[in-house]
């Protein structure tokens, strides 16, 4: 069963990726970029996104089992009747502060730098820049989350 999700993930990036350079080479935001480094990015892209389709199931279930084994989450959010909307954004104000956290850290750490920095080196910019990262850096924003935002929806 997991590979055939795996199987289907991997064609939806695919074709995301495919239907990106299509739209990139009508439009494309710079005409002179080289097309062999267009091509490097988007190698490495897909293998980031490779790479965490085989480790993101595992990670998203370790987390939760961390998160529970620590008694839950911090934050209690509920999600009966009119309580859904107000706590996704709670949700989502919590999420979006792990991730300035872990941006910061990325730059004021030397190791952490070591990774984040295959985020600015890009030679062209594309539809996928933003997306170049080093698959640990997916981990480390896991066990980042565990730390300073174990959000929980729970029904009452």
């Amino acid at each position: 069963m997991l590979h055939l999700l795996v199987a289907n993930k991997l064609l939806m990036i695919l074709l995301a990726l495919g239907l990106a350079r299509l739209v990139e080479r009508q439009i494309p935001a710079d005409r002179t970029l080289p097309a062999g480094d267009i091509v490097n990015d988007y190698k490495l892209i897909a293998l980031r996104l490779l790479v965490g389709l085989t480790v993101a199931s595992y990670c998203e279930a370790a987390a939760v089992a961390l998160v529970n084994a620590m008694g839950g989450g911090i934050v209690t959010l509920r999600s009966d009747g009119g309580w859904f909307f107000p706590s996704l954004l709670i949700y989502l104000f919590l999420y979006d502060l792990k991730q300035y956290g872990v941006h910061v850290l990325f730059h004021r750490s030397a190791f952490f730098w070591s990774m984040h920095s295959l985020h600015h080196s890009a030679r062209v910019v594309t539809v996928t820049s933003s997306t170049r990262h080093y698959w640990l850096g997916d981990l480390i924003g896991v066990a980042f989350i565990l730390q300073i935002g174990r959000a929980s929806c729970r029904e009452r």
